[in-house]
């Protein structure tokens, strides 16, 4: 029996008209609803499904209505908590003049959905200028939080540093750029300058341009294709739709060639005018339109976005894994194996408890191996002996992770 809880889905969450809305879900039963339910919950976006179909004046049968305003309530009452810490971080830094900006789910609850019971947040992303990275963590580590990173080393491929914020056990994440690309970090200083002046958590801040927002959006998306979420999509759609008016497409257009990010801001940006009808100009799209561009990375992402959420997980874990199969040769796999086991001193760093320059770090080279074993051994045992299962498990993984090495290619 093929379920249509997906396409119910997108059509609540999307930005058709109201009669079209209606007529598509009309005939809707109360089983299918609770499927709905089901996907929306998986997707992290049951308090929106919600807000949306209150925006109907749709008759849902009554359980299925009350699961949908419990959500809505429960996620308002988490939320103005988490406000309230955001608050505190964000007078604690101003009180040392660190300039900050808010990002990702912290600003959209509130500025772009109006509705801070709307939009989930595991954590809080705050932005920071590199050179203010130790008056930060100063201050954080003064009012009680603790580092979640062993060492607080920049590497070639962390953008961020954890911090568990003390009381709560909310997650800060500091960045001092929006991802470990050097295109995006080169312009930096323009994001600062282009940024915009806002009150959040009741505290003046800034945030991100319109235009570097959604463009940090689809790069996030781009970055978690392995566990994407509905959600993703639904804040460039709310992104769109809030700045309609206001952004500047051509600048969205000669930013994501600069930053290298041409194919993931078309991809997504088609996703979001397809599944959800969002407003986003045709001309525009087109214009983004990269040359070695094919329908099949469009269908792929759309599987991807409805996959099994079992199997996404799964990805997540093991794709590093996965990539054996692909590798032919015995040399080949020998090399990505030592290249996982003996990670840079300053990566170890980041996972084991001596600074990279110490002589100490070398002591931990050793350790690496149990801990891979025991975070991997099973599937990669299970590869190695070639089980049928496992193996087009990891070709699949392989062909997601060659969408993401696409996407973020540029």
């Amino acid at each position: 029996m093929v379920h249509l809880a997906p396409q119910i889905l997108l059509t609540c969450l999307g930005y058709a008209g109201v009669a079209a809305k209606t007529e598509r879900l009309a005939s809707v039963s109360a089983d299918e609803w609770r499927r709905v339910i089901v996907l929306a919950r998986q997707h992290s976006v049951s308090p929106l499904l919600h807000h949306r179909l209150k925006s109907l004046a749709l008759s849902l049968p009554v359980e299925p209505a009350d699961e949908l305003k419990k959500d809505h309530l429960v996620l308002s009452m988490r939320n103005v908590r988490l406000y309230h810490i955001l608050s505190d971080v964000l007078q604690l830094l101003q009180e040392k003049n660190i300039a900050v900006m808010v990002l990702k789910g912290a600003y959209l609850a509130e500025a772009v959905y109006s509705d801070i019971g709307l939009r989930g947040m595991n954590d809080i992303d705050l932005l920071v200028k590199k050179d203010d990275l130790p008056r930060v963590e100063q201050t954080l580590l003064a009012s009680g939080g603790e580092a979640t990173d062993c060492q607080r080393v920049i590497t070639q491929d962390n953008y961020h540093f954890g911090y568990k914020l003390p009381g709560s056990g909310i997650k800060a994440e500091i960045h001092w750029t929006l991802m470990a690309m050097d295109n995006v970090t080169n312009d930096i200083h323009g994001m600062w300058a282009r940024s915009q002046g806002v009150t959040i958590a009741q505290t003046a801040t800034r945030a991100l341009s319109p235009e570097d927002l959604l463009l940090h959006l689809c790069l996030h998306m781009a970055k978690h294709v392995f566990d994407m979420q509905l959600r993703m999509l639904c804040d460039i759609g709310e992104v769109v739709r809030h700045y309609e008016a206001k952004l500047d497409w051509s600048q969205i257009d000669s930013r994501a060639r600069r930053w290298g990010i041409q194919r993931a801001v078309y991809v997504i940006l088609r996703l979001a005018q397809e599944l959800l009808e969002a407003a986003v100009p045709a001309d525009r799209l087109a214009s983004l339109c990269p040359d070695d561009f094919n329908e099949c990375y469009l269908v792929q992402m759309r599987d991807q976005i409805f996959a099994d959420i079992t199997l996404k997980v799964n990805m997540n874990k093991t794709f590093r894994v996965a990539r054996l199969c692909e590798l032919k040769s015995a040399d080949g796999k020998l090399t990505l194996l030592f290249q996982r086991l003996f990670l840079s001193r300053e990566a170890m760093a980041l996972i084991y408890p001596a600074p990279p320059d110490s002589w100490r770090i070398y002591l931990y080279y050793p350790a690496r191996i149990p801990d891979m074993l025991k975070r991997h051994g099973a599937i990669l045992w299970r590869l190695l002996r070639g089980d049928p299962r496992t193996q087009a498990s990891a070709q699949h993984i392989n062909k997601v992770a060659a969408l993401k090495d696409w996407l973020v290619s540029g």
